[in-house]
């Protein structure tokens, strides 16, 4: 028997399970089709860092985009921890980037914190001889609790999640499962790295390791950070460290990437690749041919959408991608700026339903 819905999400981590909160804050029915479990692809492997202005590279678009992200963020935030029961894990200090090449920050609203100072508030930190500049906006959340805060609260909307439920094919608005067929007014593909097994995306994964590390008496006033390399610190006391980038598409901790990221602890902290590690993982980016992610109506479609391809900026850019994808559908004005610079046609080839 055929189910129906007015949308029918493919991929369960943090974008579709936020673009599923925003959907059903509309009085759409929505459905989540994930392949494993809620959180079980990238989101599992992300920091959290909500870094608008640390991850900045010039790009106008993105800074807006992540801008308005941080401040969508901050506006549900309490919204989504009372209707699921789940806390973002919000942390305030913000992000230093190390600064290790003298001159201005990449971007102008850092404040630049001399070497002494840091000194002062991290002992045994491993700071650059010009300090670092401080972006206090750019906090971290916890990546899988806040994805689960977004599941529930989507959950108590209304929102049907089916886990371990891998999608076969789309056949215009017909979603052919193992179990059942799903038809859907719109179908928004959220999938990760595993969405170009339904579009022909020119999409490559970047693989990442990373480590918890307990850290008895360290207090971080604020995340460590430069050129994508950070330690952060939990609610609870522990480091996290990450992450590499590996183009390489094998599963699995590797000694390789763990010697790396003893390297990276060592860089931010004197010591702290000696602290005993609680856990490892890793997970697989995914990347566009620009760094910006795919989002919007996929090219010969009507009503399959795409919301992919966001790299290291998953958890940052949430809660935008599904204000966006929420505008498409609901036929909202959207910016000319965010319609080219993650307009999905840049890297899609001709798409014809599988």
């Amino acid at each position: 028997m055929t189910q129906s819905v007015d949308v029918a999400i493919i991929g369960g981590g943090i974008i579709g399970n936020t673009v599923a909160y925003f959907l059903a804050k509309e009085g759409l029915s929505v459905a989540i089709l994930e392949a494993a479990k809620i959180a079980s692809g990238s989101t599992k492997a992300a920091a959290g860092m909500l870094g608008a202005h640390s991850e900045f590279t010039g790009n106008s678009a993105f800074y807006s985009f992540a801008k308005e992200s941080q401040y969508l963020y901050e506006r549900i935030r309490s919204e989504v921890e009372k209707l699921s029961g789940i806390a973002f894990e919000h942390t305030k200090g913000g992000i230093l980037q190390f600064n290790h090449q003298k001159g201005e920050p990449i971007h102008f609203k850092g404040k630049h914190i001399l070497p002494e100072v840091i000194r002062r508030s991290i002992p045994n930190v491993n700071v650059p001889q010009d300090g670092g500049f401080l972006f206090t906006e750019d906090i971290h959340i916890h990546p899988i609790k806040t994805c689960y805060a977004f599941s529930y609260a989507a959950r108590a909307l209304g929102v049907s999640i089916y886990e371990n439920t891998p999608v076969f094919s789309i056949d215009e608005d017909v979603i052919q499962t193992p179990s059942f067929e799903l038809q859907a007014n719109h179908i928004v593909i959220t999938a990760g790295i595993e969405s170009r097994s339904l579009l022909p995306l020119h999409l490559s994964g970047v693989k990442g390791q990373c480590m918890k590390l307990e850290a008895p008496g360290v207090t971080l006033p604020y995340t460590l950070f430069y050129e994508g390399t950070y330690m952060l610190q939990r609610v609870d006391g522990t480091l996290v460290v990450g992450a590499t980038m590996e183009l390489d598409d094998s599963e699995g901790i590797t000694a390789d990437g763990q010697e790396s990221l003893a390297l990276i602890a060592e860089s931010f902290l004197h010591g702290s690749s000696q602290f005993k590690v609680l856990d490892r993982w890793y997970g697989f980016r995914p990347k566009t041919i620009d760094d910006l992610p795919y989002i919007g109506l996929i090219p010969n479609s009507t009503n399959v959408y795409v919301a992919t391809g966001h790299f290291r900026n998953g958890i940052l850019l949430a809660p935008a991608t599904a204000k966006l994808i929420k505008d498409f559908i609901l036929k909202n004005d959207i910016s000319e700026e965010f319609l080219t610079a993650f307009n999905p046609g840049r890297g899609i080839a001709t798409y014809q339903y599988n």
